[in-house]
């Protein structure tokens, strides 16, 4: 009797495996059956868009990563600017002021320290 069940029990952990695999499989299915019923309501659905950036709603936008890396890189040419741009500002002030007015001066201009992030630019045809 005991080599009877002997090949049984060789047997039983990979169908204990097979079952709990199916459980599994059976559960999921139902999570994403319970998912994609709560995506079909059109409530749901609106909050779900309205967060969404425009880019993913508009066919027209395009998402543009490789602009907001581009002004990540150039924030350290943003210092030159700002000098080269009070410079010519300080020039123009002085050449445009009117008799009554002793003088302009632009004492400071700043990009700022963070770049900016573009979401996505619109493609006009």
């Amino acid at each position: 009797l005991h080599y009877f069940y002997e090949p049984l029990y060789h047997y039983s952990i990979p169908v204990l495996f097979m079952f709990a695999y199916y459980v599994h499989a059976l559960h999921e299915r139902r999570v994403k059956t319970a998912v994609m019923g709560m995506i079909a309501d059109p409530k749901i659905l609106r909050l779900l868009v309205k967060d969404l950036p425009e880019w993913v709603k508009e066919s027209d936008r395009h998402q543009c990563e490789w602009m907001n890396i581009v002004a990540q890189q150039c924030m350290h040419m943003c210092a030159i600017f700002e000098i080269k741009l009070q410079t010519k500002l300080n020039e123009t002030f002085d050449r445009i002021k009117p008799s009554f007015v002793q003088g302009m001066v632009m004492e400071m201009i700043s990009f700022g320290t963070i770049p900016p992030n573009i979401l996505s630019v619109k493609v006009l045809p």
